[in-house]
């Protein structure tokens, strides 16, 4: 849940699948570190609707992508310092605008919980639930946070049910 996806060879394709506001786009990044980061960022997004960091990007998939661009030298790459550059933070934000999908804030987290609650008190399996939950924010155009926030949302809703469940026992 918390790393890339592993592609096959046919998968890989998206990363070739650029939409135009993406083919713009990456002409206007100038290092081939960012650009092959913005690049996997948007194909693993477009994918699980979720951002990994670069040190997790899977060697296969960025040894691919630089196959696709031919210009750029693989010693070139590193993506440690992607990691840590401005860039990494800004292509996220323009992959979510372009792709009409919202950051995973303080309020998303509020709906989710409402809706993880709404969940349990239909008494669905944990694992029902978290894929639910994912749907839900799939539906919504919300980015999916790292699986320990999705775990602890669904953790407070249960917490939440529980208390439910003993205070109507107490009234009876």
């Amino acid at each position: 849940f918390d790393t890339p996806p592993v592609l096959s060879n046919k998968q890989r394709y998206i990363f070739n699948q650029l939409p135009q506001w993406a083919e713009n786009f990456i002409k206007t990044i100038i290092t081939p570190t960012n650009q092959i980061g913005f690049l996997i960022q948007l194909g693993y997004f477009r994918i699980v609707c979720r951002f990994f960091e670069p040190l997790q990007f899977h060697q296969n998939d960025i040894f691919y992508v630089i196959e696709t661009l031919k210009r750029i030298d693989p010693n070139a790459i590193d993506m440690a310092i992607y990691q840590q550059s401005s860039s990494y933070y800004n292509h996220q934000q323009v992959i979510l605008n372009h792709l009409g999908f919202s950051p995973f804030s303080l309020d998303k987290r509020a709906m989710l919980l409402n809706e993880a609650q709404r969940l349990t008190h239909l008494q669905i399996k944990p694992t029902n639930i978290l894929d639910l939950c994912m749907t839900f924010l799939r539906e919504r155009r919300i980015e999916i946070p790292a699986y320990s926030s999705m775990q602890n949302i669904i953790h407070n809703a249960f917490s939440d049910y529980e208390i439910y469940l003993e205070k109507t026992l107490d009234k009876h």
